[in-house]
């Protein structure tokens, strides 16, 4: 590796004196002279003898110096379609290499100066084809497909997803093949797709399953491509790209109204005009105070109330001297993230109006959860359904032959029901949620948590509610009519069964141990700093305080402040910074700081969160931080820290 990097150190120098005539990407920018990985070498540069001559006086060198030899019989020379046929032959001649109209693959990509075809993508595609060729899918319960599908077949093309951007034709194809695999469609057997792929590819918090749609996908991970263009400045590809979305340090580069600083979008895009002419240039640094507050009376066009909230809760640097930079704002470390990239190209809101994670927090078997997730979304193959397709000749309940055969009289309203939950639910919970729609029906069931039997309700509700399904299946295709009391039996068994599994997962795991705690106070000659936030909501509007202590605890000094709207963690490094500040003004040479947040520590002494989207309160409060002579950091539990709460309490409103 040593004598590769000597080889592109001498071949970098020679480009910049003109000895290697490199290529340009356009007419404004960079010259390309090489590509190195490993010990694989691709030269680029014009086609002229002169570059010919210098590559092969810089390889005989390069060999001779490092003992090492060049495999001609794997080197190609690839040609653009200007170089003139006698050209291609002394250059081939000089080199000893043969040409080639297509370098082929490496790592799995084509190397191909035409614009990808479905041809040549479509390996991707057999490889999906053979490894679901393996699985024997009707063997596997729908919730092991779809773990299958999740961890195994969206792995195989993600690979190449992150370096190319596939076809329409072949997006459509893998998606087609994981549907398949799912719903355990076959040549040979057809079954219908209950749920339409669109609301399977949705998080499972907004009611899907969570796996991901290839074209997403492919989104996402060429995202993150771009991401890499922005924030690795060592490398060729940050040339060409700049920056997305701003952090304000010190506000004098970030437009107020038409960059993209305070929430995911420009406020020129939450907002509607008409702005002054003079506003449209104004900068964040023009509206800001000496003492920091935000001039409000400085901005023309008035705000409104959640907007100045938010804006109120970010901070320009007051220690800290950096210029204004930028984060992915959609991850909570600034970092890019292809999840939370694949939201976006989703157009997956960030607050939702219902959240779906109550059906995978039920304590259950995985089948369970997800026949109440399909359940949920009332994609059943009933009577009901059946007979609005035209494939039924009746859509009567086939126990009770008086009503159709509705989700809500199928689990609900049918006698054969009513007994079987007669007979498995206990008083008071038979008497509860009688009231409600179906729906509500369902998810206040799953929701509710009271022990019953060693289990909680909602484990106990899945296996009855699956099991009902079930018993109803055995009737329609196998005639099979068990009566309540076996049903009843085989239910229970099946709860017992989970019990005694989940019983034998619970001693395994380590005990409890109770801890006792107290706020001790500091050695003489020190002052102790507590200091907390928090935000009622998270986001949410927000407060932070603190107080000191001496060495007999007693009460030397409070502060707290109303920061806006913002996120628990910010309010603790506020709380933080207001507290080093008051150190700092104050002269106190020994200290030692004391919070609850051991993220909070954590980010103060990271490496590196430049890109933190807190990132002026980190470095502000690791600037007072170098400031003091004595002072220590240390992580102090809630039940310890109490006093402070009281504080910021009073400011979170």
């Amino acid at each position: 590796m040593l004598c590769i990097e000597f080889l592109s150190i001498k071949i970098s120098e020679e480009a910049r004196n003109d000895g290697w005539n490199g290529s340009k990407i356009g007419k404004m920018g960079p010259t390309v002279s090489h590509l190195f990985f490993a010990d694989d070498l691709i030269f680029i540069g014009k086609a002229s003898m002169d570059n010919a001559v210098y590559l092969d006086n810089l390889l005989k060198f390069f060999c001779d110096r490092s003992s090492q030899k060049i495999n001609f019989a794997k080197s190609k020379i690839l040609f653009s379609c200007n170089v003139s046929v006698a050209t291609k032959l002394d250059i081939c001649s000089k080199l000893s290499i043969n040409e080639t109209f297509a370098l082929g693959k490496y790592l799995g990509f084509s190397i191909t100066p035409k614009r990808l075809s479905k041809t040549d993508c479509l390996f991707i595609v057999d490889k999906v084809r053979t490894k679901l060729a393996g699985w024997k899918a009707n063997m596997l319960s729908r919730a092991g497909r779809i773990t299958l599908a999740s961890s195994v077949l969206s792995a195989i093309p993600n690979y190449y997803m992150q370096g190319i951007y596939l076809l329409e034709a072949v997006h459509k194809e893998l998606d087609y093949l994981s549907r398949q695999f799912i719903w355990g469609t076959s040549r040979e057997r057809r079954r219908p797709h209950l749920v339409s792929w669109e609301r399977i590819t949705q998080p499972k918090k907004v009611g899907g399953l969570g796996l991901r749609s290839s074209k997403e996908a492919n989104q996402a991970s060429m995202a993150k491509a771009h991401w890499r263009l922005l924030t690795e400045k060592d490398k060729l590809c940050h040339i060409l790209m700049k920056g997305i979305k701003w952090i304000p340090r010190s506000g004098d580069k970030i437009l107020f109204w038409s960059d993209n600083w305070v929430g995911n979008r420009p406020l020129n895009e939450v907002l509607y005009g008409p702005f002054s002419l003079n506003g449209e240039n104004l900068r964040i640094n023009e509206v800001i105070r000496p003492s920091g507050e935000w001039d409000w009376d400085s901005i023309e066009y008035p705000l409104p109330e959640d907007i100045k909230s938010k804006i109120k809760a970010i901070t320009i640097q007051s220690v800290s001297q950096y210029q204004d930079g930028f984060c992915w704002g959609l991850s909570s470390n600034g970092l890019f993230q292809t999840k939370s990239a694949y939201y976006l190209a989703k157009n997956i809101p960030n607050e939702l109006q219902e959240s779906w994670l109550w059906v995978w927090n039920i304590h259950s078997l995985p089948k369970n959860q997800h026949f109440i997730w399909q359940l949920r979304h009332g994609k059943l193959l009933t009577k009901e359904v059946l007979f609005a397709w035209g494939i039924a000749d009746s859509d009567l309940c086939p126990r009770c032959q008086r009503e159709p055969e509705s989700l809500n009289h199928l689990f609900r309203e049918c006698p054969y029901s009513n007994l079987l939950w007669d007979a498995l639910t206990p008083f008071p919970i038979n008497a509860m949620f009688l009231d409600l729609n179906f729906a509500d029906w369902l998810r206040s069931h799953s929701c509710l948590q009271t022990n019953v039997g060693g289990l909680k309700w909602n484990t106990i509700f899945s296996f009855i509610i699956w099991s009902l399904w079930y018993l109803r299946n055995q009737l329609v295709h196998e005639g099979k009519n068990l009566p309540i009391n076996v049903a009843c039996d085989l239910i229970q068994s099946r709860i017992v069964d989970f019990q005694k599994y989940y019983s034998s997962k619970q001693q395994k795991l380590p005990g409890k141990a109770t801890i006792f705690v107290k706020w001790n106070p500091p050695p003489e000659g020190a002052i102790k700093l507590n200091t907390d936030g928090s935000a009622f909501g998270n986001p949410g509007m927000a407060g932070a305080g603190g107080v000191f202590r001496d060495h007999l605890g007693n009460w030397i000094l409070g502060f707290s402040r109303n920061i806006g709207h913002t996120t628990s963690i910010a309010a603790k490094l506020w709380a933080i910074r207001d507290g080093l500040k008051l150190v700092v003004s104050r002269g106190y040479n020994r200290l030692i700081l004391e919070t609850d947040s051991r993220i909070a520590l954590t980010l103060l002494h990271a490496e590196n969160c430049n890109f933190h989207s807190l990132a002026v309160l980190i470095s502000d409060c690791r600037v007072l931080l170098r400031q003091l002579p004595d002072v220590q950091t240390t992580h102090i539990y809630r039940e310890a820290n109490s006093i402070d709460c009281r504080l910021l309490s009073q400011n979170g409103h």
